[in-house]
């Protein structure tokens, strides 16, 4: 039997805590990729990107071993190249039957987006974030020295190149009939309700989410309309699960799917 490893991806451009100490947290990883970049044009005139890239692999070692780092040379501000390097490393190690885990927070915003889709594109991929705890830029004397200009705002970029298009992956957002029942279903369980079949259908009716609005005693067919347009697809898309003969538990996924999904606008503060 083929024993699984665990692979993280990550991108390293001005970063080692935000590459390091995530796989650290994960323990156990046995093979970690490292996508970064190198000038072409003139590769010994990047050496601060050699400097962090090597930083993090010396680091890395100690965890992992120096044989188990890959490293990916790729041009990380070039979206589509990003997404054809990362979507072939993903694809290799899944088809491998390996847990493939990466780091979004890792590289720059192309390599994030193109992380991100990528991630949603090959099954199984978990992909992960990390805030930062503490900058090591900091306070607003040090900030106002780096990022102003004559007492004024300039930030990182003093000027950029023509905005790119970027290419188009259509990614469906999950049924608001489904999202908004499985609110009902999770205020119920979170207040210790019943979610009896009766119990959650007059519930749906009163919100408008049912097939008819009248108040009417819940029938048989109710029941089975419920179970295959309800309960069946959320246990299906992993969103709930039962506990026990009648218990049912929103997981995780279903969780981010109420948190995420058909919300009201926030109120400006």
């Amino acid at each position: 039997m083929k024993i699984s490893t665990r692979v993280v991806v990550a991108c390293v451009v001005f970063e080692t805590c935000k590459i390091v100490q995530p796989i650290e947290y994960l323990r156990g990883a046995g093979r970690v990729y490292l996508i970064h970049w190198i000038s072409k044009r003139n590769p010994e005139g990047s050496s601060v990107y050699k400097d962090f890239y090597t930083r993090n692999v010396e680091l890395l070692s100690e965890i992992v071993g120096r044989s188990n780092i890959i490293e990916v040379t790729a041009e990380v501000y070039d979206f589509k190249k990003m997404l054809a390097t990362i979507l072939s490393i993903l694809s290799k190690e899944k088809e491998n039957g390996n847990e493939v885990f990466i780091n979004i927070s890792s590289g720059p915003s192309e390599f994030a987006a193109a992380a991100t889709i990528a991630s949603m594109m090959v099954p199984g991929v978990r992909p992960f974030s990390v805030r930062t705890r503490e900058w090591q830029i900091s306070g607003d004397d040090r900030i106002r020295e780096l990022y102003y200009e004559n007492g004024v705002p300039i930030g990182q970029s003093r000027s950029v190149y023509d905005p790119e298009d970027l290419p188009i992956f259509h990614i469906a957002m999950p049924d608001k009939r489904l999202v908004e029942g499985l609110r009902i279903l999770d205020s119920k369980i979170e207040g210790k309700k019943s979610t009896s079949y009766a119990s959650v259908i007059s519930e749906l009716r009163r919100a408008g989410l049912w097939r008819d609005g009248t108040e009417t005693k819940v029938t048989q067919s109710d029941k089975m309309f419920y179970l295959r347009n309800y309960l069946d697809p959320w246990i299906a898309n992993g969103w709930v699960e039962r506990t026990g003969k009648r218990g049912l538990t929103i997981t995780d996924a279903g969780r981010h799917v109420t948190e995420m999904f058909y919300l009201p606008l926030p109120e400006s503060v």
